[in-house]
């Protein structure tokens, strides 16, 4: 069905994390999960839900998500939410979300981050060094790893014959 994909459960706007807000059982979301090769989690910060919710019901969330990840043998792996390279170009992206989407700027900061600015974020959650550069470095190098390097386009250029 999907052969040579790899699928990530998406985070602040993924299934997994509405089945939480939801309130859903422990099991629909085992089911929800199986669906995963890996599960993500994002730095608290980056999150527009946080203006919805506190940090420390996201931290109640991402450390159940951890838990399912160990309990399905699922690595869980913490993502930069990036959609732009420096904390300073959050300008630009709240200007151009609000003319875009016509919504209201959110707090969040979705930059680029460091491994050391990742790892930190992750110990705010786990406060567990450990598990911080589990979820930060070695899962995220071990899916790396499941994935060939592929070339999409040849590099020369082709004319076609008309």
């Amino acid at each position: 069905m999907r052969e040579g994909l790899l699928v990530g459960s998406n985070g602040e706007e993924g299934d997994i994390i509405d089945a939480y807000l939801r309130g859903a059982s422990h099991e629909e979301i085992i089911e929800i999960a199986k669906f995963y090769d890996y599960l993500e989690i994002m730095p608290i910060n980056s999150l527009e839900i946080s203006s919805k919710i506190s940090n420390k019901e996201i931290i109640k969330i991402y450390k159940s998500i951890y838990n399912l990840g160990k309990e399905l043998n699922m690595p869980v792996v913490m993502v930069s939410n990036a959609h732009y390279l420096d904390k300073e170009d959050v300008v630009f992206f709240k200007h151009t979300k609000i003319r875009r989407k016509k919504r209201k700027p959110t707090n969040s900061l979705k930059y680029l981050r460091t491994t050391d600015e990742m790892i930190e974020e992750a110990m705010k959650i786990f406060d567990d060094k450990e598990i911080a550069e589990n979820v930060v470095i070695n899962n995220t190098n071990n899916i790396a790893d499941q994935i060939d390097i592929i070339q999409p386009l040849s590099k020369k250029i082709k004319s076609t014959n008309y």
